[in-house]
């Protein structure tokens, strides 16, 4: 196959387009503003990191417990819901792994405008900090960023990587011809961390 090969992932029966959910975000907390607690009106139900925590999710970036009673950074339904599956494509004659380019899946303009980290954070103390501590990922991850531009029907497929692309970083001259997919039997490890249980 001449590269490069797109890998998507689908999901049927999820409605991205729900007035409730599609709403359930804020602009500028994505855009790496501090906004106050009170002010997250549009997250509900995950305004905090307690009702995070009701749904799995606990730790900073970092690893460290995050504080319960402050502001769930990012907040809302849709970056509570992120898809969290991953692949791994191997060829079964040589075991060698496929590389997944998993960087400009995302729209640039949405890479470059609209999201980014807390610039000079406070923790719950009033002291300065950094976005590792009070966020619970990384709000530039550009699969956050293909998934947080929501769906506008129930069944849909989003942008997971692109395989064997040139990315820029090699140590020799990559052409076209480097980086086809070859002919060959491959495995496909899906790491299943997604809960589909509910729809």
């Amino acid at each position: 196959m001449k590269a490069p090969v797109f890998v998507y992932y689908q999901l049927d029966n999820f409605y991205q387009n729900h007035r409730r959910y599609v709403k359930s975000k804020d602009y500028k907390q994505l855009m790496g503003e501090t906004v106050a607690l009170d002010n997250l009106g549009l997250c509900d139900p995950i305004k905090t990191n307690a009702d995070l925590a009701n749904v799995g999710i606990k730790n900073n970036i970092n690893g460290t417990a995050l504080d319960p009673k402050a502001a769930a950074i990012p907040c809302g339904l849709i970056a509570k819901s992120i898809f969290t599956d991953s692949y791994k494509i191997t060829n079964q004659a040589t075991s060698a792994s496929v590389n997944v380019y998993q960087k400009d899946i995302a729209w640039s303009s949405d890479v470059k405008y609209k999201f980014l980290n807390q610039a000079e954070p406070v923790n719950a103390t009033g002291d300065k900090t950094t976005y590792k501590e009070i966020q619970w990922i990384d709000v530039t991850q550009e699969h956050f960023i293909v998934w947080m531009r929501t769906a506008g029907l129930p069944n849909f497929r989003k942008l997971w990587g692109k395989l064997n692309v040139c990315t820029g970083l090699e140590t020799t001259p990559c052409t076209a011809k480097d980086v086809d997919l070859v002919a060959g039997k491959y495995n496909i490890d899906i790491q299943n961390n997604y809960d589909v249980s509910s729809f």
